[in-house]
């Protein structure tokens, strides 16, 4: 069996049951005694408003041999509940109760969980297939109206890739059956998606007007986590465009909105975002306060994407603070899991920051050299935000230390990019860096 959703034990109504007594309990039932206990228990938490009592009541329908009931529960609103409780757990437990292929509907929600907590543990390859055995199970029972859902899923892991076209093609037959089969809340996550898509190409405007009407369909359907993710990544689209009080404003306005929903992966998710663009603007000690909640979250959830871009943005923060031995070892843990996670232009990042602490260490030969791996990396994809983030970065190094030419190439090669994204505040800026190198060595011809 799987094992209970809270540690020490369940609860049903008032009464605790600590785990030790639960089992001993347990091997003095019958069969049929036990599971008519366990979905006598699972009533009233399903009704719960707690996410985490909702969970424990699919423990409880599960165990109670239920599975049909425990599958159309978590197909209704899976979710909420999901997104509150730690990957791992979710796997164990589904895993420790078998579904007959009969059974059409419960197959394919398991099949979609499943997936789902690979994706989460950054196991990709695995989570795809997962997705593609449910697919193939919604296309045999002719469950037209569940493919959207997995391909925006598919798309997502693809985007994260930086496989854009095969991404595109997840979304644009996700909008083929939604055509046909009207569901404002997928199509919200769709258009998300698709701004998300848009954004890492550089096409901001596009990206802007999917995102407004994201958030106009989740404010119409009142769905708090569904609305903090548009409201996220509108923030971030603000912030790629140069507007970054504004997008930092989304962010907040993000973080209240989940909390109210009580989604833990939303809050996580928005620590670490509004962390992100604090630190870009500079408000380094408050960037570390969100930072370090929204890893803390990351890690109890087991969501390791969210906990490699918390651990990363966090080593960036104790850089730029200066405070480079504390860098050291979140670096290492970021880049454990960006392995895993296989995001080459998130590997470019973390080798930004990785030759930014072999220059405070005084290494210049190696910072230089891990500075071109990640420009190498960056300039063969197709992300000319981050390119034009990162030249910024590395020209500023270069700058600090004198070294004026390499300054200048690599400025002057971030503003072209900056200017190809039309981000203004981040032009600004790489203009005023530019201005600090005499106007003898900018006029120099190119080596």
């Amino acid at each position: 069996r799987g094992s209970p959703p809270l540690p020490g034990g369940t609860a049903a109504g008032e009464y605790p049951m600590p785990a030790l007594v639960r089992e001993f309990v347990d091997g003095r039932l019958s069969e049929t005694r036990r599971h008519e206990l366990h979905a006598r228990a699972a009533r009233p938490l399903l009704t719960a408003t707690e996410p985490r009592e909702r969970w424990e009541g699919v423990y409880h329908l599960l165990e109670a041999g239920k599975i049909a009931e425990a599958a159309r529960f978590l197909d209704s609103e899976g979710a909420p509940i999901l997104d509150c409780v730690a990957a791992e757990e979710i796997a164990t437990l589904l895993q420790g109760h078998a579904v007959g292929e009969e059974d059409a509907n419960a197959y394919f929600v398991f099949a979609e969980i499943l997936g789902d907590s690979l994706r989460i543990r950054g196991h990709l390859g695995p989570a795809l297939f997962q997705y593609a055995h449910a697919r193939g199970i919604a296309d045999a029972s002719h469950q037209i109206g569940r493919l959207p859902r997995l391909l925006r899923k598919m798309a997502s892991i693809e985007r994260c890739r930086n496989h854009y076209a095969k991404a595109l093609g997840y979304l644009i037959e996700a909008q083929g059956y939604l055509a046909q089969e009207k569901n404002s809340a997928e199509m919200t996550e769709v258009l998300r998606e698709l701004a998300l898509v848009e954004q890492g190409l550089g096409h901001l405007d596009e990206a802007a007007s999917r995102l407004d009407e994201a958030v106009d369909l989740a404010t119409e359907l009142s769905d708090r986590s569904t609305l903090a993710r548009a409201l996220l990544a509108l923030g971030s689209l603000e912030v790629e465009r140069g507007h970054r009080t504004e997008g930092l404003n989304y962010h907040l306005e993000a973080v209240r909105v989940a909390g109210r929903s009580g989604d833990l992966t939303e809050i996580a998710r928005a620590h670490v975002v509004i962390g992100s663009t604090l630190a870009e603007l500079q408000r380094l000690d408050e960037a570390l306060g969100h930072l370090n909640e929204g890893l803390v979250l990351a890690r109890v959830l087991g969501n390791l994407r969210l906990t490699a871009y918390a651990t990363l943005n966090r080593a960036a923060v104790l850089l730029d603070l200066g405070r480079h031995q504390d860098a050291v070892e979140p670096l290492r843990e970021a880049k454990g899991y960006l392995d895993i996670l296989e995001e080459p232009d998130t590997l470019a990042v973390l080798k930004v920051n990785e030759g930014q602490l072999q220059m405070a260490l005084g290494h210049w030969s190696r910072a230089e050299q891990t500075w071109d791996q990640a420009m190498r990396a960056l300039r063969g994809l197709d992300n000319p935000a981050e390119l034009a983030r990162s030249l910024k970065r590395i020209g500023e190094f270069y700058l600090g230390a004198g070294k004026l030419g390499h300054a200048r190439t690599h400025l002057l090669e971030a503003l072209s990019a900056s200017r190809k994204v039309g981000n203004t505040a981040l032009t600004i800026e790489i203009e005023g860096a530019l201005r600090r190198i005499p106007e003898s060595e900018l006029l120099r011809p190119s080596a």
